[in-house]
């Protein structure tokens, strides 16, 4: 169950009747003596019982989904449309990256996508800046009230306008074929040819681009001007995947995280991009707490990790970032407050 208008629904049976009373974020169910908690609350067989099926669904997919669709996979030629076991469809490229996992897994980056779904609320208004092919917005659209999804790449908006129309969500998603940063102007932009668009990039200043990508200008718009713009109600998260312009779309976002104080997500490539960048995100980011969610030890082997997720229900480890290590963070997570922080902190 998710959670509603900032708040998550405590369900108690009582004889035949289902009483539901609001308890802000967080989730429990309680079903006569079977019970599952929220995330500070003790550990129940609940708990168990999904963190088995979680690790039993990986298990059968590891074992027999996975080695057939990476044959077909292997054996596709030209762009096709896929339906996934969301029902979600998705026009999808053989030579491109995030295409794979989509085909291979239903989405990108799914445990993140479904922590995120625990965490938003079903009015949300969110920002995603790179949103790529939809990955992302697609998912969440059918679960959160409003998506604001922006895209310079125009190879890449277009399979992102054609996915968002084949899911039939232009109601929920509103596209803009811009990109955002802290200053107006025409930039050169490295668009990936080699097969992760996910890959392209502003370039800074004279940064030279490799073999790998096709240099093209591209305007940005500073980012509080545009979004001032659409004149949203509110703004409940923010995502950015922009390939090192982090910096950038930080500062000239500065004015609507203070104005609306959303969640904010974000990579950094710590051993690529400089500290100063991330001094930078931390100076737009006042009072936030930074984590860094980890669903499982990376190296761990795959018992290992079913073990994890049966022990935490497929809940990750919020684990705080202050001093980045040099290595990329795909998926850090910025709370404005500590106290939204604690009703998503599970401890064991």
């Amino acid at each position: 169950m998710r959670g509603i208008d900032r708040t998550a629904l405590y369900a108690r049976r009582s004889g035949s009747q289902l009483r539901i009373a609001r308890h802000g974020y967080g989730v429990v169910h309680r079903h006569g003596s079977l019970s599952m908690r929220g995330m500070n609350g003790g550990f129940w067989v609940s708990d168990v019982l999904n963190g088995l099926a979680i690790a039993s669904k990986k298990a059968v997919h590891r074992l027999l989904v996975a080695p057939r669709q990476r044959r077909r996979w292997a054996a596709a030629r030209a762009p096709f449309d896929h339906r996934t076991p969301e029902g979600l469809t998705f026009r999808l490229y053989p030579h491109e990256y995030v295409d794979s996992f989509i085909y291979q897994f239903g989405i990108y980056e799914r445990q993140y996508l479904d922590f995120l779904l625990k965490v938003l609320p079903r009015d949300a208004v969110m920002l995603d800046i790179g949103a790529n092919i939809g990955n992302h917005a697609l998912y969440l659209a059918r679960h959160i009230a409003a998506i604001h999804a922006f895209e310079p790449n125009p190879v890449t908006f277009a399979r992102l306008k054609h996915n968002v129309a084949s899911n039939g969500l232009e109601d929920r998603v509103t596209l803009h074929h811009v990109g955002l940063g802290d200053e107006e102007g025409m930039f050169r932009f490295a668009s990936n040819v080699s097969g992760n668009l996910g890959a392209s990039g502003f370039l800074r200043g004279d940064e030279a681009a490799d073999a790998r990508v096709e240099v093209i200008e591209l305007p940005i718009r500073r980012a509080d001007d545009y979004v001032a713009a659409l004149d949203l109600p509110k703004v409940d998260f923010v995502k950015l995947d922009v390939e090192g312009w982090e910096a950038s779309v930080f500062r000239g976002l500065a004015g609507t995280i203070a104005r609306h104080r959303p969640i904010v997500a974000f990579e950094y490539h710590g051993h690529e991009q400089p500290r100063s960048d991330f001094d930078a995100i931390v100076a737009a980011l006042p009072g936030y707490t930074i984590i860094d969610p980890a669903f499982a030890p990376a190296q761990a082997s795959y018992a290992a990790k079913a073990l994890w997720a049966i022990r935490r229900a497929g809940w990750p480890e919020l684990r705080r970032v202050t001093d980045p290590e040099p290595r990329t963070y795909e998926s850090l997570l910025a709370f404005p407050n500590e106290e939204l922080l604690a009703r998503f902190d599970r401890k064991d």
